[in-house]
């Protein structure tokens, strides 16, 4: 354990699960001592006020919000998983050139022809383009008024270079998108396909293979593209122009399909998270207060 830190040594029987919860409820930042560098003395902590229900219902109300964060952390795990396949997907079809012949047969390792190209040798029938040939791509607008949490009225998610940065009142795109910074961060690669609003420090791709153009653009060296001088600066005209072995439409079609389910799973348990990650945080500090009760 390190000098700049607690650790809880209980004095009495008492579920750490719930005590870990109970802390979520304290405001530690407002415990600040005042010092130059910010720091919380351990009297700060003895002197909290908690309401203590008997260990049983401790257990009770941990298991019910540990549960809601397994199951989050169960979600995100798996779409880390979805999203590792789809990416190994694109690889062995498009990088390693065994995508399935006509007779079902791994393309490359079952001899089939490769020809050279100015990018390295790749299966006959396929040619070096670009980007531009499969994306529609703009820069992202300035937002008008904004909030830096999400309310009622400022939903929107307003998108900048790697992230969500805050919250407006109105979508620019209600399509899914691919979103990825054109000033300050690069090589962040956001897929949305809720209504957003993407900030002017952002590109905005679309295109009809889009997992396809998700995969190439993950793939890109995003420094090598960087034009900036005071601060990194992606354009428009460089994504375009961004050289791409370009596999025949079918097979971009045939990819679409395959992975596409995947998305649509990460989409929805995305969804799911939102809804329980609202449901703990409303919880918690009633549970923890006692306004609600639970059976031990």
């Amino acid at each position: 354990m390190i000098d700049t830190a607690f650790y809880l040594k209980p004095k009495v029987d008492f579920d750490m699960r719930w005590a870990y919860y109970q802390l979520l409820t304290q405001d530690i930042n407002g415990m600040d001592s005042g010092s130059a560098i910010p720091s919380t003395s351990r009297d700060s902590f003895y002197n909290l006020d908690l309401k203590m229900p008997p260990l049983p219902q401790q257990r009770a109300i941990a298991k019910i919000l540990s549960d809601l964060d397994e199951k989050i952390e169960l979600n995100q795990q798996m779409n880390k998983t979805l999203e590792a396949v789809a990416q190994a997907f694109f690889k062995r079809w498009f990088v390693d050139f065994n995508f399935p012949d006509e007779k079902g047969r791994p393309y490359k390792d079952s001899g089939g022809r490769m020809v050279d190209s100015e990018l390295g040798e790749i299966p006959e029938g396929w040619r070096v383009g670009t980007l531009g040939e499969i994306i529609e791509i703009e820069s992202g607008k300035r937002p008008g008024a904004k909030s830096e949490i999400k309310t009622p009225e400022f939903s929107i998610p307003l998108l900048g270079a790697s992230s969500v940065m805050g919250f407006v009142k109105e979508s620019l795109y209600s399509e899914p998108i691919l979103v990825i910074g054109r000033v300050g961060t690069h090589g962040v690669v956001q897929r949305v396909s809720i209504p957003s609003f993407p900030s002017d420090n952002t590109l905005v791709i679309k295109s009809k293979h889009f997992e396809f153009a998700h995969q190439i653009l993950k793939s890109i060296n995003y420094d090598a593209l960087n034009v900036g001088t005071t601060q990194p600066l992606i354009t428009q005209t460089a994504i375009n122009k961004y050289p791409i072995i370009l596999p025949g439409v079918d097979l971009r079609d045939r990819y679409e399909k395959a992975v596409s389910g995947f998305f649509g799973k990460v989409a929805a348990n995305i969804f799911e998270n939102e809804t329980l990650n609202q449901i703990r945080d409303s919880l918690l500090p009633k549970l923890m207060s006692g306004r609600i009760k639970v059976e031990a």
